[in-house]
């Protein structure tokens, strides 16, 4: 094991590690961590086995600490032991004064003292679109039909992704207090990050030329992340949103692709997420505020 800086790690090779890893998420790609955090290093396994990307916040002291939108981190790669996993873990409470980690799903509860769980949701999109349909369950239907006879529109369109972001800063952005401009900023470049690289689209909702839902989405590795959304009051009362995500749905199934939702512990979200037909996954976080490093 060893720690290393940005700009001294083999990036193709980090990015391999990443991709072939069987919990990989998009928040571990070096370019979804440049654009989502500051400053960040990593730890890297022999020949990059494994890697485990560590955004570091200087203030007076260092600190690892969780961007806000990347969901789970922790280490990625075919081949981490439980030993190996527990002297990373050491190494990062004798290095830094503290610590605030959201493990991916390879990470299990036994490898960690004491952890706090927490909900995510995917859906794994193999079967036919007539099969998946089926496990929608009558919210959905009834809103799909709402969006029918509502005559919504859905499209997938480039340089839109202002006016998801301005849609959701609207809406429910404007209740979460701790949302500043460089949020929406990081945002912003993450998914041009994707973007540039044919690994992003955006889904949109119209009705009568009006857009009322849109939909960020980053496909990678056949794993389609719901990276951010926005919806107006006019997208909640006509299912435009229902009928977004089951076309997106539609689009991908009868393959080896998977929805992930990207949530959630908000109980309200996460219904709605499983109304699709979702199934629900645990991830874990471990923290710990202040300590003296060696």
């Amino acid at each position: 094991m060893r720690l290393i800086k940005r700009l001294d790690l083999d990036e193709d090779r980090w990015n391999t590690c990443v991709l072939n890893s069987p919990a990989f998420r998009h928040y571990a790609l070096t370019y979804f961590l440049d654009a989502s955090s500051d400053n960040w290093q990593g730890l890297i396994g022999e020949n990059y086995k494994w890697v485990w990307p560590l955004p570091i916040k200087r203030t007076i002291v260092n600190k690892v600490y969780q961007p806000l939108l990347a969901q789970q981190l922790g280490p990625f790669g075919e081949d981490m032991r439980k030993e190996e996993f527990v002297e990373c873990l050491n190494f990062i409470q004798k290095k830094y004064w503290g610590y605030n980690i959201k493990f991916n799903e390879s990470v299990s509860q036994s490898w960690i003292n004491d952890s706090q769980q927490h909900i995510n949701v995917e859906l794994d999109l193999k079967d036919s679109f007539q099969t998946m349909e089926a496990n929608f369950n009558r919210n959905v239907r009834s809103n799909l039909k709402k969006a029918e006879s509502s005559n919504v529109q859905i499209s997938r369109e480039s340089f839109v992704t202002k006016d998801v972001i301005s849609m959701f800063q609207q809406g429910r952005g404007s209740e979460i207090r701790i949302l500043d401009d460089r949020f929406y900023i990081n945002v912003e470049s993450i998914y041009n990050s994707f973007a540039k690289r044919n690994e992003a689209e955006t889904w949109v909702a119209r009705i009568d030329g009006e857009m009322v839902a849109g939909l960020m989405l980053l496909n990678t590795n056949e794993r389609l992340l719901n990276f951010f959304t926005g919806s107006d009051l006019l997208s909640r009362r006509t299912g435009a949103m229902h009928l977004l995500i089951a076309s997106i749905i539609r689009e991908y199934c009868n393959g080896k692709y998977v929805l992930d939702f990207e949530g959630s512990n908000n109980e309200k979200l996460a219904y709605f997420y499983k109304s699709f037909g979702g199934d629900e996954r645990v991830y874990l976080q471990a923290h710990q505020k202040w300590n003296l490093p060696i």
